[in-house]
């Protein structure tokens, strides 16, 4: 019990921090007597062996607590009594998967530790069953769902070793079930095609039972993944102040901007708490090549020979211009209340005049906006308006038409269309009106999703054109091969906008299963009768791959097939897809998907590999990056392709038949929309600069992996590893520098490129990777890692734990990372465990000695590191919700954040006693993502819309947004913990928040807030 107290010592550091902090003399008052231990181990009663996994529960009169035994099959449970000095009915029942279930009923009493074993009766083998079934999408017909998750559940609780994935098809099957009520069945994916997760409550009383599972897809011709939780400029000149500029947002007459905001609460604004971004600078990638990298860009504009505007996937739109070998990028949409940006386009008065359509991302961001430049401004491509809101959800392309001066959108829920008010538009008002189904269109195609439009050739007589709308997917005729109702022909009367169909011809050259998905169209402005179009196959065993590619030589009214590019173009054709043409050569067109850009010089007939004279590095020296979102061909200069990806924007000129393209990405130097999953930074390393704070940054993206940043040197960020990144963490033990300061160790992880925890050392100009971590954890998948800022726990070999960590199996098992002061003998050893089928997400420990652990169902366990079975603390929960952050003080003083979905969650504090939710006006209608406290003087949570602080230990808190993006910031990713903190070389706290959608934010604690410092404990 001792290691759970606070010794006296460091009461009465507290108390004086307490005092000197302005806190409550409430806070000190008794919480009562230390909790009761409930402890045991639970067996097999034929053979005594140790079950692992076993399902306990707990019950009072006010609490419910379950768990679950650790590999040895041993639980622990903290009981606090509801009335100090008395004795009280507890009752503990314990089960597992096949075996019967047992009950004990016992009298706790103060500060005792009560050992309750269990022997748990096997079910004989008729009393052991299998369940199977099918999960099916319906989409235009129906497809089996491959890679989802099945699992089964009890007592809330996960049972070890009833999980499975679905095949190819769809199918699973779980033997080996025990018979039992209340059981419940989990069915979820996590990588396209997705689905919300799915729950259904179940009892098994026979050998076999059959569920099955039916889900509809969403918007855009595919299911789509449900909101894993798992984001300042600098002035715009010659735009409007920023306060200004807001001001006119809020005071334009047809905006409805405020629906896309999430109320902020009535709380004050923190003035000790001030944001900024950390660096403005992208990737690095090849300073040879002067190669750049920034994060996802869907959307590209190219308005003068040194300057584009681009839309990005999380942050807005940008102002990209540059001059020679350097570039600068301007974020302008820091006011926006939407900025999933999925659609770009050039409006009808002239080239300052741009189009910018939002999607929802997360079910938390609200899509649907359309804004547009203020053409009557000085410098319209930074002083942008919202327009009359459509009645969309998604926009997911515009087109501008020139005749008759329309404007039309491709949407979730349909086609809409809208006169364009004179110029300035902007300051107009538009009135939508959507499309109307033609002869033999249903109207579940009318109301449907719509990907791409094009704009056909000017109908003779009439000034008027004809447009094609793509729709989000369709299903194939069985007999003809043709699909149905994928491309309709609008053509206007005088107060409608009529869709019928297109001819089109067979889906494949040769049937492979499947249906066309997403679909994108591509229009020859030489001569508007040629069009090519290409879609992705939804379903079967080439899902997502390039399914068709269509030409058109009479504007989009009848279709024909081409051939295919190669097969390596890749997958995620619903995610990484586009289709451009010449605007000089109706022979010429492009295709961008996941792994290449295609080139074609005879209408499909041949295709060439952007990339194809790289002598096979796909990334052209840095300036390419694989995911591709858009592509488009310069209108100054037929030769030069620009594409988008998920390393931002590239330039490909002397692109012609045989030709060696020259790549440029420069754009991207200043481009900081990198998508940031979690950020940290180091206490000792980093380059000196003179009085100037200055300290090592690093964070782990969407799309870029690992990266670090010397913000007192070079400023820029450099790459460790690419793909999908996983989590970060400083050990603080590393070599000297030749700055004669210290050195630090960096552990990180992605999700394919080291799946393993792979660490990285300092020595005072980078940071070459080491290697991995023995004994080499995968932690390609989710994974938990947190830092020991103050390390004091110590193992056999003398070494001190500097940071804890689970991986992407065994998730319930939790590691400490011990190494020498100067990151010789770096290794992961077994610290905890803390019960079988429980998963890991958040974990905390101030100096090692205690370590919290918070679980995926919303459990929270302390443990002393190699002593004993983890320890389960009751959290008197408004809701229900997964643990996403830990936030130790001391070890009886700590916050939690939770996470419920996209629409609720809560912050919980540790009393020493139990968990339950602070008030003090915190929100609780949106998830919390973050806990962070530096000191007891500073407390620090974050949802996904606005950071939030306390400096009295929780029981008020203020706003701390100021310099966050005004709209939902969509903090951090799958990596836990998105606001850390570090005591860097100026002596003063710096708090990091990672930024889904921008970069690095970095605020700076006043000098005299309260520290602790741990190291000196």
């Amino acid at each position: 019990m001792s290691r759970r107290r606070v010794s006296i010592a460091c009461f009465a550091s507290l108390f004086l921090g307490l005092v000197f902090a302005g806190f409550p003399l409430t806070l000190l008052a008794q919480t009562g007597a230390p909790p009761t231990i409930i402890q045991g181990t639970v067996s097999d009663q034929t053979t005594s062996a140790a079950i692992a996994g076993a399902l306990l529960k707990w019950n009072d009169l006010t609490h419910k607590v379950t768990g679950t035994t650790d590999s040895n099959g041993n639980y622990a449970f903290a009981i606090p009594l509801v009335r100090a000095g008395q004795c009280e009915s507890v009752t503990v029942l314990a089960t597992g998967n096949t075996y019967a279930q047992a009950k004990r009923v016992i009298k706790i009493c103060d500060s005792a530790t009560m050992t309750v074993n269990f022997l748990l009766t096997p079910l004989p083998a008729s009393q052991i069953g299998t369940v199977s079934g099918q999960l099916v999408g319906s989409l235009y017909g129906k497809f089996g769902i491959a890679n989802a998750t099945v699992s089964i559940s009890k007592l809330s609780l996960p049972v070890a070793g009833l999980t499975t994935t679905t095949d190819a098809n769809g199918f699973y099957s779980i033997p080996g079930v025990g018979f039992a009520s209340g059981l419940t069945m989990h069915v979820t994916t996590e990588a396209t095609p997705c689905i919300a997760p799915i729950t259904k409550t179940f009892s098994l009383s026979a050998s076999q039972l059959t569920l099955n599972f039916s889900v509809k897809a969403l918007r855009g011709g595919v299911l789509e993944c449900p909101g894993s939780f798992w984001t300042p400029e600098p002035p715009l000149q010659p735009a409007a102040s920023a306060p200004a500029a807001q001001k006119r947002l809020r005071s334009h007459p047809q905006a409805l901007l405020d629906s896309g905001i999430v109320p902020q609460p009535n709380l004050s604004t923190d003035p000790a708490i001030n944001w900024q971004v950390a660096s403005v600078d992208g990737i690095l990638m090849n300073p040879g090549a002067n190669s750049w990298n920034s994060g996802h860009v869907n959307g590209i504009v190219i308005v003068s020979p040194n300057e584009v505007v681009v839309g990005a996937n999380m942050s807005g739109v940008w102002n990209v211009a540059w001059s020679g070998s350097s570039a600068a990028a301007t974020p302008v949409s820091f006011y926006w209340p939407s900025l999933s940006v999925e659609a770009l386009s050039q409006g009808v008065d002239g080239s300052q005049d741009l189009y910018a359509g939002t999607i929802g991302h997360f079910g938390v961001v609200q899509g649907g906006f359309l804004f547009e430049t203020d053409t009557s401004s000085i410098a319209p491509l930074v002083n942008w308006l919202p327009d009359t809101k459509p009645n969309c959800n998604d926009i997911w392309w515009v087109l501008p038409i020139v005749a008759g001066r329309r404007i039309v959108l491709a949407c979730d829920n349909g086609v809409w269309w809208s006169p364009i008010p004179p110029p300035p538009a902007a300051h107009g008002t538009y009135t939508w009106k959507q499309a109307i189904a033609g002869p033999g269109v249903p109207a579940s195609v009318i109301n449907g999703g719509f990907m791409s439009l094009a704009e056909g050739p000017v109908l003779a007589g009439t000034q008027q054109v004809n447009i094609v709308a793509a729709a989000g997917g369709a299903g194939v005729s069985p007999k003809s091969g043709k699909p149905t109702h994928l491309f309709l022909v609008g053509s206007w009367t005088s107060t409608d906008l009529v869709l019928s169909n297109a001819t089109i011809a067979s889906f494949y050259p040769t049937t492979t299963g499947g249906g066309p998905g997403r679909t994108s169209i591509a229009v020859c402005a030489l001569d508007p009768n040629q069009m090519y179009a290409v879609t992705n196959n939804a379903g079967g065993p080439t899902d997502g791959n390039i399914g068709a590619v269509w030409m058109s030589q009479n504007g989009g009214q009848e279709w024909t097939t081409v051939n295919l590019p190669p097969a390596d173009a890749g997958n995620q054709g619903d995610y990484n897809q586009s289709i451009a043409v010449n605007p000089s050569d109706c022979t010429n067109f492009a295709i961008a998907w996941r792994s290449h850009v295609y080139i074609s010089y005879d209408s499909g007939t041949s295709y060439t590999a952007l990339d194809s004279t790289c002598g096979g590095d796909e990334t052209c020296l840095g300036n390419l990056h694989g995911d591709y979102h858009f592509v488009t061909y310069d209108p100054n200069n037929n030769q030069t392709l620009w594409v988008g990806h998920d390393g931002g924007l590239t330039s490909a000129s002397n692109v012609f038949m045989g030709s060696t393209p020259a790549f440029s990405s420069i754009y991207n130097e200043h481009l900081y929309d990198l998508e940031i999953f979690t950020a940290t930074a180091s206490g000792t390393a980093g380059t000196p600069n003179g009085n100037a704070p200055w300290g090592l940054a690093a964070g782990v993206t969407q799309d870029n992996g690992a990266l670090y940043n010397d913000l007192g040197g070079t400023g820029w960020w450099n790459q460790l590893a690419d793909s999908d990144g996983v989590s970060v963490a400083f050990s603080g033990a590393g070599p000297a520098t030749p700055f004669g300061s210290p050195g630090d160790t960096l552990v990180f992880s992605d999700s394919s490129d080291t799946t393993v925890w792979t660490s990285a050392i300092w020595n005072g100009t980078s940071m070459p990777i080491t290697g991995p971590v023995p004994p080499n954890i995968d932690a390609g998948g989710p994974a938990a890692l947190a830092e020991v800022r103050g390390p004091r726990f110590i193992n056999s070999a003398g070494e001190l734990m500097y940071a804890i960590g689970t991986g992407a199996s065994n998730q319930n098992i939790v590691f400490g990372l011990f190494s020498d002061p100067v990151g010789g003998d770096l290794h992961w050893e077994q610290i905890g465990d803390i019960g079988a089928g429980l998963s890991v997400s958040a974990l905390s420990s101030t100096d090692g000695t205690t370590v919290f652990a918070g679980t995926g169902d919303g459990k929270i366990f302390t443990f002393a590191p190699q002593d004993g079975a983890a320890m389960q603390w009751p959290i008197n929960a408004p809701v229900q919700g997964s643990v996403q952050a830990i936030a130790e003080i001391l070890p009886s003083i700590a916050f939690a954040a939770f996470n419920n979905g996209s629409s609720s969650g809560f912050v919980a504090s540790f009393d020493g006693t139990s968990w339950s939710a602070v008030g003090g006006g915190l929100p609780t209608n949106l998830p919390y993502l973050a806990a962070s406290a530096p000191n007891l003087g500073t407390i620090v949570v974050a949802n996904v819309n606005a950071v939030f602080s306390s400096h009295d230990g929780g029981s008020t808190w203020l706003l701390a947004s100021n310099g966050l993006p005004v709209t939902p910031m969509i903090l951090g990713g799958s990596g836990p913990e998105p606001v850390r903190w570090a005591v860097q070389s100026d002596g003063l706290v710096h708090m990091y928040l990672a930024s889904r959608g921008w970069s690095l934010f970095q605020a700076v604690l006043p000098a005299g807030s309260l520290l602790i410092e741990r190291q000196k404990q």
